[in-house]
């Protein structure tokens, strides 16, 4: 399985404290926040990394790397439109084989990912209000390039507009939405 994260820009509600850190890097108890994802998909066997990152991307790959730490293997791809994050996921999908585990750095499901590896479609995480968390698995045959051309809210309509992406929602999930 092949992680693509998008990595947060600027977060209105930690009222600045992403300034100069980007948010990802901020601590979650003992280390970064993104750090606690690597470490849990790296846990679970996830070895290849594609970071899409926009704020402070030296921040972010001067921390993690090339992912030898964990095991693993992280590229990273510039985001320079904070209003298209997902725009250079496009030229990543012809690339990819295998599933794929789509996050924002921002809010991520804890779940088993192994029982969602082999899945035909695909599986995506909402939040109990029915707020999708930016997470979601899929084969990568669903992949279509034009969702990411087209930012967040198309490529979430889009993933609820197939009968082939069931919804889920997860009990626990970590969130980086309020300091």
């Amino acid at each position: 399985m092949n992680a693509i994260i998008v990595v947060s820009g600027v977060i209105p509600e930690l009222l600045g404290l992403d300034e100069r850190t980007p948010s990802a890097l901020l601590p979650l108890g003992d280390r970064p926040f993104l750090q606690h994802i690597v470490e849990y998909l790296s846990a679970a066997g996830l070895r290849e990394y594609h970071f899409v990152v926009g704020h402070l991307p030296e921040k972010i790959e001067q921390y993690f790397g090339d992912g030898t730490r964990w095991g693993c293997r992280f590229r990273y791809h510039l985001s320079s439109d904070p209003e298209q994050p997902y725009r250079p996921i496009q030229g990543l999908c012809a690339g990819l084989a295998d599933s794929v585990l789509l996050a924002e750095s921002n809010c991520f499901p804890l779940v088993p990912m192994d029982q969602y590896h082999n899945l035909a479609g695909g599986t995506a995480f909402e939040l109990a209000g029915g707020e999708w968390t930016g997470c979601a698995v899929f084969q990568r045959d669903l992949l279509q390039a034009e969702w990411f051309a087209k930012g967040r809210s198309w490529l979430e309509r889009s993933l609820r507009g197939m009968s082939s992406v069931g919804w889920t929602r997860p009990e626990h999930f970590i969130a980086l939405r309020s300091p």
